[in-house]
């Protein structure tokens, strides 16, 4: 049974001209209990919209929710017009994409807002095993140009406070790195995201590994079929359209 959660915005960040970090304090229920990767069903009047969970399963009396707007959207006019201190009206947790804990390493593959559950999986679980030994987690950002790169320094620290995490930001329509600062290339591709995931994985077993993905639907589509036509079984592959 879903719970309802009363909430008011708390921060609201300008993340690109279509992007939004948007942070929710709970009135009532004061907390939230949910498993990484879940999603959150946003109500306004009769209409619902979902949204994967940004934040860690491990802060209980706040989330955080990436957005991606569209035009004249229901939710989307909803989140750009609300100010810090308004309530919005969730239902949830739910959802069954969410991390396995197996032994084997991590491929998370996602485009724009479709981090969002990744980044939940990804900081939850490294939260909760530092000073332990556990798998690798390698993520593969899909954006399309250099306007659309944000969260670099959160994801860079990230890597940072835990070595085995690394991330790869993959611009589809660049033509070079040359905006990139030198000591921040390591972090960038060209191309789209599986084109960086083959390379990365040319000396590897593909089925060594774990996969997540989350985009839309068409990129969803074309990534399985792709993971499957490497040799990825299927039971390795987990996923979240939006």
């Amino acid at each position: 049974m879903l719970n309802t959660y009363q909430t008011i915005l708390t921060n609201k960040k300008i993340l690109t001209n279509d992007q939004l970090l948007l942070e929710f304090s709970l009135i009532n229920p004061k907390e939230i209990i949910f498993k990484a990767g879940q999603y959150l069903i946003l109500k306004i009047g009769d209409k619902s919209r979902l949204y994967s969970i940004y934040s860690s399963e491990n802060v209980k009396n706040s989330f955080t929710l990436m957005i991606k707007t569209i035009p004249n959207g229901l939710a989307s006019d909803f989140f750009i017009n609300l100010k810090a201190g308004e309530s919005a009206n969730f239902q949830g947790p739910a959802g069954v994409f969410y991390l396995h804990e197996s032994e084997k390493d991590k491929i998370f593959l996602a485009t724009y807002s479709g981090l969002a559950p990744l980044r939940s999986m990804i900081i939850s679980y490294l939260e909760k095993s530092k000073n332990k030994i556990v798998p690798k987690f390698n993520l593969f950002w899909g954006l399309r140009s250099y306007s659309d790169v944000c969260l670099f320094d959160e994801l860079k620290q990230l890597s940072v406070d835990y070595q085995q995490f690394k991330f790869f930001i993959c611009l589809s329509q660049e033509n070079d790195l040359t905006k990139i600062k030198d000591e921040d290339r390591q972090y960038f591709k060209l191309g789209r995201i599986n084109t960086s995931w083959e390379e990365f994985i040319s000396k590897q077993c593909v089925n060594d590994h774990d996969y997540y993905l989350c985009a839309g639907n068409k990129v969803i589509v074309e990534l399985n079929q792709f993971l499957l036509a490497k040799g990825v079984v299927k039971e390795n592959i987990f996923l979240e359209k939006f």
